[in-house]
């Protein structure tokens, strides 16, 4: 049973990592003036897939409870929302609104995997 948690720990731990570090690097395609158009819908589409969440869902769904697989989906998905926003040009209030949607989507995942570790809620 201990194994079993180290190796949820460590699959939520490179999640987590996959999902803020493709959040950060399309913020920063987004937030970017020197990309536009094609460009920039290039490089949010190169981030999406080379960012590693999408193939740790997989894992994700063998692994983890249904309490943490929901979560871990409904991420993902803001996530690709993000990209498919970014490459049809969205700008502005609309795209921080989506991004603020987005963190607390993966505020809201990280809290099911604390609870399934039996670690205490976190307000970080």
């Amino acid at each position: 049973m201990a194994r079993q948690q180290d190796l949820r720990r460590q699959l939520y731990g490179e999640y987590l990592a996959a999902l803020t570090r493709t959040r950060n690097q399309l913020k920063d395609i987004a937030g970017s003036t020197a990309l536009v158009g094609d460009e920039r819908a290039r490089q949010a589409g190169e981030a999406y897939r080379e960012g590693g969440a999408y193939e740790l869902r997989y894992q994700m769904a063998i692994t983890a409870p249904a309490q943490v697989v929901g979560p871990s989906e409904d991420a993902l998905r803001r996530l690709r929302d993000m990209r498919d926003r970014i490459q049809e040009g969205v700008t502005g209030r609309t795209l921080d609104e989506e991004f603020g949607t987005l963190i607390t989507t993966i505020k809201t995942l990280r809290d099911a995997m604390r609870s399934d570790l039996g670690a205490d809620a976190w307000d970080g």
